[in-house]
């Protein structure tokens, strides 16, 4: 069986989703690089990094995230989705960020590093992005329920750098 059916199964079997339930999933799932890689895309024209929804259901949706080194993601909340990302290979930096109180701007507040093997949770209303500081790619596999509408991706011109 696929990744992909493999983690559609599991995941519809789950009620009452939660972070948690979910890195369960995926790490039921036997996530490895080798297993992954035929769901690997490039960067395409319109993003510097790739990015492959591989499964979407009423409840959840999967996709997988191959950010090149020195490369991020622009800055961008889930809408309504929470979820939880987990590292194939490589490592990233996720920057956290807020919109300032009376303003447009969004500015920096926290980041962390989040290595091969790990999982990071991302709660409805968190606004960040994801930075590659290696020279190696960053794989990863994302899954969000509900699956991801209303997001939004914040211009770099009310981005304020960290």
């Amino acid at each position: 069986m696929n990744l992909a059916q493999q983690l559609r199964d599991f995941l519809e079997s789950v009620e009452q989703p939660c972070t948690r339930k979910v890195e369960k999933a995926i790490q039921t799932t036997g996530c490895t690089l080798e297993r992954i890689a035929p769901f690997i895309k490039g960067p395409g024209d319109r993003l510097k990094y790739g990015r492959n929804v591989i499964l979407r259901s009423d409840l959840f949706e999967g996709l997988v995230i191959n950010l090149p080194g020195g490369v991020a993601t622009p800055v961008h909340d889930h809408g309504e989705s929470m979820g939880c990302v987990y590292v194939i290979s490589g490592a990233f930096i996720n920057r956290l960020y807020m919109v300032e109180e009376n303003s447009s701007k969004v500015m920096p507040f926290s980041e962390s590093r989040v290595d091969k093997g790990e999982s990071l949770f991302i709660e409805r209303g968190v606004i960040h992005s994801m930075y590659n500081p290696g020279k190696e790619r960053m794989i990863s596999l994302h899954v969000y329920f509900p699956p991801l509408s209303g997001n939004r991706i914040y211009p770099s011109e009310v981005v304020e750098s960290f």
